[in-house]
């Protein structure tokens, strides 16, 4: 099993390609790994004590959701990841909260190369300060 060693502070996002996933990093270096992004998210959540699965579980009673959850790897504000489409989608797309929170929507299609709506964008970033906040009030 491939092992993401990486903090999460550092992902801007996780982004799926034909053949591979690019995992884009904050200072724009691209990492190119050969599994799918679903694949991805489950092996950055394992290298950091959970499972996607788990991750899912949590979202959805904390945010009392099932549709698009956003999920918390790590201990700091920058744990949380958004997904773009279900996290079991050959499409989906993870941002970081942090980074959809630096640039608007324009940007994040222009920087990222995704067709991302101003809604998506909106509901993507709502409910991650949602799941933020609700982390937060439990600590």
């Amino acid at each position: 099993m491939m092992v993401i060693n990486m903090k999460i502070s550092n992902i801007s996002i996780i982004q799926p390609n034909q053949q591979y996933t690019r995992l884009i990093l904050k200072n724009n270096e691209v990492i190119e790994l050969y599994c799918s992004c679903q694949e991805a998210v489950e092996k950055l959540c394992i290298d950091h004590g959970c499972t996607l699965q788990g991750c899912l579980k949590a979202s959805s009673y904390l945010l009392q959701s099932s549709y698009k959850l956003p999920i918390f790897i790590a201990s700091d504000n920058y744990g949380i990841l958004v997904p773009t489409h279900s996290p079991y989608s050959k499409k989906c797309s993870w941002f970081s909260l942090d980074t959809l929170l630096i640039y608007n929507h324009r940007q994040i299609s222009s920087i990222y190369h995704i067709n991302l709506s101003y809604h998506i964008y909106a509901v993507m970033i709502q409910k991650g300060i949602a799941l933020q906040q609700n982390i937060l009030e439990r600590k």
